[in-house]
């Protein structure tokens, strides 16, 4: 009988099925090498990654399922044992060097702050700086969900999801977090009035409070690999998200000292 193994693909840096055949008797060789462990679930694989990680730069840390949560600067930090800016450049560095960018160029473009694709979703450009215009466009017409994500497992606010009630077709719309004072958080900062939704035609929105489990259920569409649009990140665009919800956090003055 054929066993189901997951691994990581260093390529794509997605966890997935390992497409070697194997069955009681008989063994094909992975492609990716002895080296790369393989599990019997998608969810045991992501585990050890982020374990390994943690080990490595630190990252992760401990999410609060509280709603009371302090966001001391401190306290933010370790919760996301955040990585140092020369770590995720090192990343994109390493992305472009695997995508056929020679060293000069890569430096080149480092240099110039070129932008570089991510994942969410569909191939999107976005900087490490959250104010850049390409960032911004990424977390506000078409990620905004996978950063609101990020800011209520960091902070424990509640998320809120914002659609067009007359729009018929695809989900369109625009999520955020709702701050304890009542108002809303995304990419472009702290606001009375959440951003329109991307793809609303109207004035009238629908708005629907509920936790990341409830985002997940919502908008995690399901990959054929098993992942969904937050387990299923590649290494790097989970990186990211969290180094932009610290950057986002403190310019809206929202860590104390």
């Amino acid at each position: 009988m054929p066993v189901t193994l997951y691994h990581l693909n260093p390529e794509t840096e997605r966890i997935g099925v390992c497409k070697a055949e194997r069955s009681r008797g008989s063994e094909q060789r992975c492609p990716f090498g002895s080296y790369n462990p393989h599990f019997g679930s998608q969810e045991e694989a992501q585990s050890y990654y982020e374990n390994e990680l943690e080990a490595e730069y630190g990252l992760f840390g401990e999410v609060s399922s509280s709603a009371e949560l302090s966001l001391q600067r401190d306290a933010v930090a370790r919760r996301l044992n955040l990585l140092s800016r020369d770590t995720l450049r090192s990343m994109v560095e390493e992305r472009w060097l695997r995508e056929g960018w020679t060293e000069e160029e890569t430096e080149e473009r480092m240099a110039s702050g070129a932008p570089f694709y991510v994942n969410y979703g569909r191939d999107q450009e976005i900087t490490l700086e959250l104010r850049d215009e390409s960032t911004q466009r990424t977390f506000t017409k078409g990620a905004c969900s996978v950063l609101a994500h990020e800011l209520s497992r960091t902070t424990g606010w509640p998320v809120a999801v914002f659609t067009d009630p007359n729009f018929k077709g695809a989900w369109q719309g625009h999520v955020a977090v709702r701050t304890p004072d009542g108002r809303y958080l995304d990419a472009t900062g702290v606001t009375d009035t959440p951003t329109k939704p991307f793809g609303a035609k109207g004035e009238s929105w629908v708005e629907e409070e509920m936790d990341t489990a409830g985002l997940v259920a919502r908008l995690g569409r399901p990959r054929a690999d098993g992942s969904n649009e937050f387990s299923g990140l590649p290494l790097l665009e989970r990186f990211t998200a969290a180094k932009l919800t610290y950057d986002l956090l403190d310019s809206e003055g929202l860590l104390k000292d």
